[in-house]
Order: structure tokens, then C-alpha cells, then sequence
């Protein structure tokens, strides 16, 4: 999401976030379990108009979370993909 996108979702009056506050919003955006794929955008903008700043730095830690749980996955699955490749060259020798 770009700054551009989600100021078009604020009301009109509200203030804009400043360039760290955007990075925050985006990476809330981007990692937050309850932020829908698809009404994201609009789900990050109601609690920054509404309640400002201070709720999207409330869930920056549940985002971070997931993000952290995402990292991991991804390298249990690199590992797991090792293992098989060794597995199946064992089962061809």
C-alpha cells in the first residue's frame, strides 16, 4: 500500500501521518493477523482516522509476532526441503 492509497481513505481533515508513522502503518498493514488480504486497506485506515497513531502502535507488536512466526516458518521449510532432497539421494544410491 502506498502513502497515496492510504490517504485516500482518510476523512477529509485528518492528519497525515508523518514518513516513520507511514512505515509503522505499513508494516501493521502488512503483518497484523486481523488486517483482511483483500479490506486492508480500508481496515488500516479506520483505527488511524478514528483513534490515531496509538492503536496502530498497539499492534505493532502482535504484527511483529507474526512476522517473526512467517521468518521461521519459511526457514523450517527451506530446511525440511534439504532434508527431503538428502532423503531422496540416500534412497536412489
Amino acid at each position: 500500500m502506498t502513502d497515496t492509497e492510504f490517504l485516500s481513505r482518510l476523512p477529509e481533515g485528518a492528519r497525515k501521518p508523518t514518513d516513520k508513522e507511514f512505515e509503522t502503518i505499513q508494516f501493521v498493514y502488512n503483518y497484523h493477523p486481523s488486517i483482511h488480504p483483500v479490506e486492508g486497506k480500508n481496515q488500516i485506515a479506520m483505527p488511524y482516522s478514528t483513534f490515531g497513531m496509538r492503536v496502530i502502535l498497539d499492534m505493532r507488536e502482535t504484527a511483529k509476532r507474526l512476522q517473526e512466526i512467517e521468518d521461521e516458518t519459511r526457514v523450517c521449510k527451506l530446511r525440511l526441503q534439504e532434508l527431503q532432497k538428502e532423503a531422496d539421494e540416500l534412497a536412489m544410491k
